[in-house]
């Protein structure tokens, strides 16, 4: 049976790690869902869509669905949208015809980076407003929490 645990049952480290969880959401809400979809027109999972295929360069829906949890459905159909928009490209596979490839065009790719640029440039207002000393500190920390996340996974 699931227990519902208030906030006063829980001991330190499970409050902070709440809190910090709380905060790393609502800071990617803040600097990167919200101005994409307001700036850009684009979803949370078709910007993750586009910057899975930055990273790996091609994919097959399957990959790109095993790598955000989504059907594959789902994602041919997010796919469909991107499409449209001339953000990327599907072709069959050379060496089986069944098999269709998707990669970014070059709209995509030029789109991608603008998006990272703008998301940058209100990243650097921010930093420069936090001394110095503060943000190496928090830095370090914060690599610190992702070094340990990556060993969990």
């Amino acid at each position: 049976m699931f227990t519902v645990m208030g906030l006063n049952d829980l001991t330190n480290t499970q409050r902070m790690a709440r809190e910090l969880e709380e905060q790393i959401s609502r800071l990617k809400h803040l600097m990167y869902v919200r101005p994409v979809e307001k700036g850009y027109g684009l979803t949370a999972t078709q910007m993750f869509i586009l910057r899975y295929l930055d990273k790996r360069g091609t994919a097959k829906a399957s990959d790109i669905s095993k790598a955000c949890g989504l059907s594959p459905g789902a994602v041919t159909q997010i796919c469909d949208e991107l499409e449209t928009l001339g953000l990327v490209a599907r072709n069959r596979s050379q060496d089986d015809r069944r098999v269709v490839i998707i990669n970014l065009t070059d709209l995509g790719v030029a789109k991608l980076e603008e998006i990272r640029q703008h998301v940058t440039d209100r990243l650097v207002n921010i930093v420069d407003k936090v001394p110095p000393h503060e943000m190496e500190q928090f830095m370090r920390v914060f690599r610190k929490i992702i070094e340990l996340s990556e060993k969990d996974f």
